[in-house]
């Protein structure tokens, strides 16, 4: 498949880092003064759904500190050295908690996979009752159960979310909090085997409840497929997101008749039932193909003759250590965002060790563990060569077979990022890429060694759907002819199925999919220029650092200007972006953030960014109210879990969870949708539900009859990506027919985004767009951010 034939893992993940570098800086409140050291130590990472989908918005938290996910579903966060608890909320999926170690002077990555939290069920909070959820999860609550945060009795409709996980499927088990590891109820570190999970949430008007002091219920927590012989007792345990931990909190009975282990409760959380394995542990070391180590990388181990998951980062000297079950074995592999992996096959050994490990020489030493571009070590100790990897996709996609026949790279690759949103990566022989992400997705543009335009690549995603993501590639070449290959993602078979151009489907397996990635470049070094991925590798001076990067305050390589007061002058900023103060300290930011921080009186005074109570910021938190008087014009004192706060009343209500629109706030127009019990307007409940015709739909809605966006749709969703011959089939506002995309329509500003131009008038009638100079080509960008 062309898409990731061409290309390095390395080079693509450098804009990630360059990202994360530029968060971790410091980009808070702005202010004047003298500028100020700043250590760069941190997390960053991405946030996803079980279909591997992007969540954007979710909130990351490390103590008090946090940061929201941008449309990527990336973060990043600084703070301190140590194990470190990192706390992910996202509207519609159930909190969950990771721990990680940071090390001093570098930057972990942590990844995320969130779980959707089960529709909420009506429960009477007086008279008590049972709620039955799916895969047989069972709650049973006594009348007057309920307590509010601050302690005080419930009464009336509660909401209860019973959302169970099976961990037995790999997708779910890497959206369980935490590891597999836990703390007893004598204190002592175990090693646990999961027989079964349940969130258990209740809530009122959206705010979490708790069970009341001396009060007990009882939950069935249904036991994955498969298990041939489930024992009659199991050990319960609940999760502390204080410690990231599971504590051991009695024990759970195995109902046969239900295939679901019951158990009595004091509190609400994340509730497990595990058998509990001795504990020993594994250890080794992250290197490199130059014998280099690889802080920050991560390892995971996976029981293949026992249901659990531990795993740990690799400190500043790239080794590791981490808790598994004994005399077991286990699938690890150990992976760096810089591209490659190993995977391996081991025997635990049979000393017992603490958890978690710490420095312990009874650790069975698993040696070396390499991570290298242009090859995949499978678990049976395989080495796939790229050389030898043929192409699954041999025949199902002509026109993309074509671009890559004549993009040809080889060689080392050097790597230029130009923005936030554009890079360029060229090959020794002259083959070059350039990269642009908009709000539609990615385009690649791709040369031939001799200069020649190969054609372009897009990729856009279509459509989320349970446990499945959908999403097209159309390649254009400069002759007009383009063509396009659907390919959709399902978690629960860690598989992609291809739709070719012929109609035929191909399916990759895991295996393939990593074979499929480690091959995804020529050539085997990595790109110079390339920012370094963990990122802020460890340095005392420039020499240290890769080129065309800076040896930051003397511990950690950066790009220049990117360092904190690296920039005095917006000419000592490459790619159009901004020498901005930032408490006193001056960054190279991308264009329009430098208000952060500002004075201002509306949202105008702050570019991209809003007003918040007389200074410019990203969001704007309200602060605590008791009542509507405390509140501004059109305010109202919305209640919270822990605080009340001043709201307009839709934003108050809007997706709470509700039995009736009673719920949803008086005067607020938001309905009790019954597609998730949520409230919301009557428009954004009806998308997607069957329709014959607009009548059918609520305004302003329309009964779409594009097999990409069936059902009730806005007039903008029904037109993407609609087959058209004209203008004239493009009914929504600024939209047309993108001859560029395979005669589709598109919003213009997206279909002529990063097309070749000479002037600016070769930028169609797209509004803001110019004709700029990106790297050595011309090309249709954003005005606002032209070099």
């Amino acid at each position: 498949m062309f898409v990731s034939i061409v290309g390095s893992r390395a080079c693509r993940s450098a804009i990630l880092a360059v990202m994360a570098a530029l968060l971790l800086a410091g980009c808070t409140s702005g202010g004047h003064g003298t500028p100020v050291s700043t250590t760069q130590t941190g997390v960053f990472g991405q946030v996803r759904d079980l279909s591997g989908a992007p969540v954007a918005g979710a909130k990351v938290m490390i103590g008090a500190a946090s940061a929201t996910t941008d449309a990527a579903g990336q973060y990043a966060l600084r703070t301190s050295a140590g194990q470190t608890v990192v706390r992910f909320e996202a509207s519609g999926f159930v909190d969950t908690v990771e721990r990680v170690l940071v090390t001093a002077d570098n930057v972990s990555g942590l990844d995320a996979v969130l779980l959707p939290e089960a529709a909420g069920q009506s429960l009477d909070a007086a008279a008590g009752g049972t709620i039955d959820g799916t895969r047989g999860a069972q709650l049973k609550a006594p009348a007057g159960a309920f307590v509010d945060k601050s302690g005080g009795a419930v009464s009336g409709e509660v909401m209860v979310h019973l959302t169970p996980l099976d961990p037995g499927v790999a997708a779910e088990l890497a959206a369980a909090p935490g590891d597999l590891t836990a703390v007893d109820d004598s204190g002592a570190g175990q090693i646990l085997e999961s027989l079964g999970m349940l969130d258990v949430s209740v809530k009122q008007d959206g705010n979490r409840l708790d069970i009341a002091p001396g009060a007990t219920i009882e939950i069935r927590v249904p036991a994955p497929a498969g298990v041939a012989a489930p024992p009659d007792e199991i050990p319960l345990w609940s999760f502390d997101e204080s410690a990231g931990r599971w504590l051991e909190e009695g024990v759970a009975t195995y109902d046969a008749a239900s295939g679901g282990y019951t158990a009595t409760i004091e509190h609400l959380s994340w509730w497990n039932c595990d058998q509990v394995g001795s504990a020993t542990c594994i250890g080794g070391c992250v290197e490199d193909e130059n014998g280099n180590p690889v802080p920050g990388a991560g390892i995971v181990a996976t029981g293949v003759d026992y249901i659990g998951m531990s795993d740990a980062t690799a400190g500043a000297d790239g080794c590791f250590q981490l808790a598994v079950r004994k005399s077991s074995t286990i699938a690890v592999t150990a992976y760096h965002a810089a591209g490659g992996g190993q995977q391996r096959e081991v025997s635990s050994g049979e000393a017992e060790t603490q958890v978690p490990p710490g420095p312990s020489a009874a650790c069975l030493d698993l040696g070396k563990w390499v991570v290298k571009r242009g090859e995949v070590v499978l678990p049976d100790g395989t080495v796939i060569d790229c050389a030898g990897v043929s192409n699954p996709m041999e025949g199902c996609f002509d026109k993309g077979a074509q671009l890559a026949s004549c993009f040809q790279p080889a060689g080392a690759c050097a790597y230029e990022g130009s923005s936030v949103t554009t890079s360029t990566i060229t090959y020794a022989n002259g083959s070059k890429v350039e990269r642009t992400t908009d709000g539609m997705g990615t385009v690649s543009r791709y040369y031939a060694p001799d200069g020649t335009l190969c054609g372009e690549q897009r990729i856009e995603v279509l459509d989320y759907a349970g446990n499945q993501v959908s999403s097209r590639i159309t390649v254009s070449l400069p002759n007009g002819q383009s063509e396009s290959v659907g390919f959709q993602l399902n978690s629960d078979t860690n598989g992609i199925t291809f739709t070719c151009t012929d109609g035929r489907s191909v399916v990759w397996t895991q295996e393939d999919s990593a074979i499929f990635q480690a091959c995804s470049g020529e050539s085997t070094e990595s790109c110079t220029g390339s920012p370094t991925v963990t990122p802020g590798g460890p340095c005392q001076t420039t020499a240290d650092c890769d080129d065309d990067l800076t040896c930051c305050q003397g511990t950690l390589c950066t790009l220049p200007g990117m360092c904190p007061g690296g920039c005095a002058t917006d000419s000592d900023c490459t790619g159009g972006y901004e020498c901005c103060d930032i408490d006193g300290t001056t960054f190279c930011l991308p264009p329009g953030t430098c208000t952060i921080g500002d004075s201002c009186s509306s949202d105008s005074d702050c570019g991209s960014f809003t007003c918040c109570k007389g200074s410019c910021a990203t969001s704007c938190e309200a602060g605590p109210c008791v009542s509507a008087s405390d509140c501004g014009a059109g305010e109202i004192c919305c209640p919270g879990s822990t605080e009340n706060t001043c709201s307009e009343v839709v934003s108050c209500y809007s997706g709470r969870d509700c039995a009736s629109a009673a719920d949803c706030g008086a005067g607020s127009g938001l309905i009790c949708c019954g597609n998730n019990s949520t409230c919301s307007t009557e428009a954004d409940c009806a998308v997607g539900q069957t329709c014959a015709s607009n009548a059918e739909c609520p305004t302003p809605l329309l009964c779409c009859d594009n097999a990409m966006a069936p059902g009730c749709q806005t007039l903008e969703t029904c037109d993407l990506g609609r087959p058209c011959a004209a203008d004239t089939d493009c009914s929504a506002p600024g939209f047309t027919c993108c001859t560029r995309y395979g005669n589709l329509c598109y919003d213009n500003v997206s279909c002529w985004l990063t097309a070749p131009c000479t002037v600016d008038a070769d930028c169609g009638t797209a509004p803001g767009l110019k004709c700029c100079m990106i790297s050595t080509q011309l090309m249709c960008i954003d005005g606002d951010v032209c070099p």
